[in-house]
């Protein structure tokens, strides 16, 4: 360095008025050059002054002004600024600066320019116009031109071209400056500066975090790959990232189920976070994320993913409850749900295996796949498929044991009549029959009759319009999820069967006191047709959705009311209940009246001129029909229909709902959790139940098996003679009509045959 020194101190004292050249080989040298010759007696100018924000130096503006200097000055950065423009400039420019007459004296500081500092005149180094200070060149930063708006974060940044010499030749030797300008690479095609471009979040992502080279820039969206790199740098790295939004990699997984409730850009990165991180033990969403190139991809394939597997084969029930727990999370995507239900027309009656109860449009795919294909579901299947994709048909389809013969055979099969939409030989020649006998007179007790009986104190009357026997499965499985218990009786109301001769019952509520609610939405559902449901646009029950629906939302309703204080027991009580195969019967009765029909067509009044048809009865001044049949005149029905005299319109349920006072154990016996059957030996379990009653039953698959007490006292027995296949099977107890307990199971073995294990 002193010889260095040596030269520029000659040059600075000496009466020549020609700029000179230093030329030096790294940061540190120029660095000590500047510190050396920074005294007041100098200027040290650095060629940004010349600059506009993002431009080269303007040479003319800057060749004056050092030409009429008083000082002598030290040029920094013009070399720099210069490789950007490239060899021909440089050299040009620098010649020129040579070319000189200054006032004062002038050393241009270049960096690393030995190889572009022969200008074809050997006498400019001899006389020390040009000097190439000795050394190896030290590594130079790699420069990356930035967007403005792109958050690239790296230690060393500058806004535009002109500050981007200081860094280049700066002491700190950064590997990589950033340069925020609208300069692309482009302007500087013949750049001796090697140039990168970051253009986007995407660009700048990948350069700044590892791990995303695997990542197509097509799988996200500008504004999506600015929200990463943004989040990334403000939490301070990917894993912190993955920590603030998710719970770390460990919670991933099981965070999908609040996916919904993340706005768009987090659900992108969850995408993406999968995508990094895999879906190691789920099956199902690995599945899904192998052919997930996009979050378009993503989400169409967190549906749709589910048809490449056969409902057949073993794995399915692992791949659809992993689906189902996924699609939990999932909502918003009405549009890939209906392409899906679209694409399962492919899969015929096997479809049903496919949907969920998760949807109000997969549950009407499910009523819809029912119907269409009815002739390929036994009953027992149906019952076993439904329990999986949609239990609260399952429950709804299941039987009711009400003690009363005629109630329990005939709403099993009204029940499943209503729900496969069709009326089967058997059972129209059920409704025929009672049409005439009517046994329901003998068999049932009037409404009034069980209300008088009723406790009123601490008392709250649901009037539930239309609500019939056929829901009380369900409802008592309602009840049991939210613990509470059902005390049913079965009445009959007055004819004609609707509203305004059957609402008598609710005077002794109010003269006792009791809140009383007036539940009308289920008849008006039947009545109106809403959401589509009207049978002139649609033949299908699927407002059968909708009725469970409602119920559900009363239940939860009964279980704040018993929960808030003031009010023991909730009294369900209809006015009448309502007959949908009467509506897709579509026949008028052949017998002419004088009269017309009313309630479309279930009714008429009474005609001393005409005779009563065999199939109607006479109450109140009108003739009700009993069969399926309806009075010429009368309107059709929308959806369902009330008026007549068939069962489900008459038969209706006085419900007491109180909240469970206690658990009552309940288990299989040891000598019953395994049982052998033969030609012979029909199966039996036996039950230990913490309760005295001569009403248990428990449920299999929704048929009803009757226990039987023993001589051991809390011990009861259930003989199975149809549960014949080997297996385990599941059941619930019921006691008293309320379910009790769940998840119990045995398993039926051939006496006498030799185990096997099929994998």
């Amino acid at each position: 360095m002193d010889k260095l020194y040596s030269i520029i101190d000659s040059y600075l004292t000496s009466d020549k008025c020609t700029p000179i050249i230093v030329d030096v080989p790294d940061a540190i040298m120029l660095e000590e050059l500047v510190t050396h010759y920074q005294v007041a007696a100098n200027l040290i100018i650095r060629s940004s002054k010349y600059c506009l924000d993002n431009d080269t130096p303007q040479i003319d503006k800057m060749q004056y002004e050092l030409i009429h200097t008083a000082k002598p000055t030290f040029l920094l950065g013009l070399s720099t600024h210069l490789k950007l423009r490239g060899e021909a400039v440089l050299k040009k420019e620098l010649r020129r600066m040579l070319d000189m007459t200054v006032e004062s004296k002038l050393v241009i500081l270049t960096f690393q320019c030995r190889e572009y500092l022969d200008f074809g005149d050997p006498r400019l180094m001899a006389s020390s116009r040009i000097i190439i200070a000795p050394g190896n060149n030290s590594v130079v930063p790699k420069v990356v031109f930035v967007k403005d708006s792109i958050d690239y974060q790296v230690d060393a940044s500058v806004r535009g071209i002109r500050q981007m010499p200081k860094l280049f030749e700066a002491i700190e030797q950064y590997p990589v400056i950033c340069v925020k300008t609208t300069k692309t690479k482009r302007s500087f095609p013949d750049s001796l500066i090697s140039i990168e471009e970051i253009d986007s979040s995407y660009t700048a992502l990948q350069h700044t975090y590892t791990g995303f080279k695997e990542f197509d820039k097509e799988c996200g969206t500008e504004k999506q790959w600015e929200y990463l790199l943004k989040s990334l740098n403000s939490r301070g790295g990917w894993t912190e990232f993955l920590e603030y939004e998710f719970g770390g990699l460990d919670n991933l997984l099981p965070t999908i189920e609040h996916f919904s409730s993340f706005d768009s850009n987090k659900q992108w990165a969850y995408y993406i976070s999968l995508r990094k991180h895999g879906a190691k033990g789920n099956k199902y969403l690995a599945e899904v994320l192998s052919e997930a190139n996009t979050y378009d991809d993503f989400i169409s394939g967190l549906y749709e993913s589910l048809l490449k597997f056969d409902s057949k084969q073993s794995s399915f029930e692992e791949v659809y409850s992993q689906r189902k727990v996924i699609l939990k999370g999932i909502s918003g995507f009405t549009p890939v749900l209906a392409t899906y239900l679209k694409k399962l027309s492919d899969k015929k009656e096997s479809a049903i295996y496919y949907l969920t109860d998760l949807t109000q449009q997969e549950k009407e795919k499910i009523i819809d796949t029912i119907c269409c294909y009815r002739e390929s579901f036994s009953r027992v299947d149906l019952m076993t498929v439904l329990r999986r994709v949609y239990p609260d048909l399952y429950y709804y389809l299941n039987s009711y044991k009400s003690g009363i013969r005629l109630i329990d055979y005939y709403f099993d099969d009204y029940k499943y009549c209503k729900v496969t939409n069709n009326i089967s030989e058997g059972f129209r020649m059920k409704v025929n029959e009672q049409a005439t006998l009517r046994e329901y007179n003998k068999d049932l007790s009037p409404r009034s009759w069980f209300v008088d009986k009723i406790d009123k104190q601490k008392t709250a009357l649901y009037f539930v319009d239309a609500f019939g026997v056929e829901y009380l499965s369900y409802l008592r499985e309602k009840c049991f999820e939210k613990q509470l218990s059902m005390k049913v009786e079965i009445g009959h109301c007055d004819l004609p069967s609707i509203t305004s001769v059957n609402k008598g019952f609710v005077a002794p509520f109010v003269d006792a006191g009791c809140k009383c609610v007036d539940i009308k939405e289920l008849d008006e559902v039947k009545h109106s047709g809403q959401k589509d449901y009207n049978y002139e646009n649609t033949k299908l029950p699927i407002h059968i959705v909708e009725e469970l629906r409602l119920i559900s939302t009363w239940v939860e309703k009964i279980e704040v009311d018993l929960a808030s204080g003031g009010i023991d027991k909730v009294v369900m009580i209809a006015d009448h209940g309502a007959s949908r195969l009467a509506v897709i019967n579509e026949s008028e009765t052949s017998v002419e009246v004088a009269e017309k029909g009313m309630h479309s067509g279930r009714c008429c009044p009474k005609a001393d001129i005409s005779e009563k048809p065999d199939s109607a009865t006479e109450e109140n001044g009108f003739w009700c029909l009993a069969n399926y049949d309806r009075f010429k005149g009368g309107r059709k029905a929308n959806v369902e229909v009330h008026g007549g005299a068939s069962l489900e319109e008459v038969a209706v349920p006085i419900i007491e709902i109180t909240k469970t006072k206690k658990n009552i154990e309940c288990n299989v016996c040891t000598d019953s959790k395994i049982v052998t059957v033969s030609f012979k030996k029909k199966a039996e379990i036996r039950l230990f139940i913490a309760e005295i009653s001569d009403n248990v039953e428990i449920a299999i698959g929704g048929n009803i098996y009757q226990a039987e007490k023993t001589d051991s006292q809390f011990y009861y027995k259930v003989q199975l003679p149809d549960i014949k296949k080997v297996g385990f099977y599941d059941f619930e107890v019921h006691l008293d009509g309320n379910v009790i307990k769940k998840g119990l199971s045995f398993e039926i073995k051939k006496e006498g045959a030799t185990e096997r294990k099929f994998f």
